[in-house]
This record gives structure tokens, sequence and C-alpha cells, in this order.
């Protein structure tokens, strides 16, 4: 390693800007619930989600060791604003009813509810610059849509959602 140069830095930071965070867009593809374009362009917010590595204590003799046995994957979280229509509670609604069966308590088949969902990030030339995929998600929970006399901020619900793993692709 050589001696220290801010140059260097500078340098490294101009050939690899940082993220800018709102530069991104949401995209469901699902051949089981329409999602319309406006509701998705109203994500405000998109978490990409975290990843850890499940372990157990191990010893035979001396110090335990953690011995990795299982990935896990956070749930993801997402916040849409809300037009006057609620399209996008109501979309996220209809589609936990397939999940949850609607009137008949039964609960729906994997297959049948899941979707891939992609978060694409954005330069600040608008070039596409990363890809989140994510396999197999469906939302498992939908946050209460507070109104009120007092806000003048617009309505949003928070999503959460399960899946079954991600990757990123980089361009």
């Amino acid at each position: 390693m050589g001696k220290f140069n801010i140059e260097t830095i500078v340098g490294h930071l101009g050939e690899n800007p940082l993220l800018e965070p709102n530069r991104f867009e949401v995209i469901i593809s699902s051949s089981k619930i329409t999602i319309e374009r406006s509701v998705l362009f109203n994500c405000h917010r998109c978490d990409v989600p975290g990843h850890n590595i499940g372990s157990f204590d191990h010893a035979v003799i001396g110090p335990s060791r953690k011995i990795p046995n299982e990935e896990i994957y956070d749930d993801l979280a997402t916040s849409f604003y809300n037009n006057h229509h609620l399209d996008e509670l109501k979309v996220i609604n209809r589609w936990m009813k397939m999940v949850g069966g609607n009137s008949s308590f039964r609960m729906a088949y994997y297959n049948d509810i899941v979707s891939d969902m992609q978060i694409n990030i954005y330069d600040l030339k608008e070039k596409l610059t990363s890809k989140v995929k994510i396999f197999e998600a469906y939302p498992i929970g939908i946050s209460e849509l507070e109104l009120s006399y007092a806000g003048e901020l617009p309505s949003e619900i928070t999503i959460n959602w399960a899946y079954h793993s991600f990757e990123i692709e980089s361009n």
C-alpha cells in the first residue's frame, strides 16, 4: 500500500461516484395481478433487502466456533404515496386477499401468489447502473393509512414483502 494521497481518493470517487438514493424505480412483473405503472411510480421509498447468515455454536475441544447453517433474508419494505382513489392500497389489498383466500380463509398455493420484482437504480444522467432482482415476492403486510387534519404531507402506506432470494447486477 502506497503513501496516503488525497488525489487518489478524489480520482477514485470520480471514476466510481457514490450512489444517489433517490434515483430508482420498482417494477413488479406479475401475471396474477395487474399493477399499473402509475401505481409503481408512487413508490417513493424502497429498501434493498438485508441478508444474513445463520449459524450455531459448535465445540469439540476448546472454544466454540460459529458454524454457518442457513441464509436469512430480511423482509423487503416499500412505501407508496396514495392517490385520491387509493389505487396503491387497493392493488396490494387485492393481492393480499389472493394470498389469504378472501372469505374462504384458505391460504393460496405459493406458486399462485408470488411474483418477481426488480429495483432499477439510475445515476444522475438517468443511466441504469444496477438492478436488484427479487425472486418470488408477495406482500405480507400493509401499514395503516393515516388520515389527519394536521397532515400536510402526502398520504402513504408501507408494504412489507416476503421473498425467496435476490441478486444484484451492475451495468
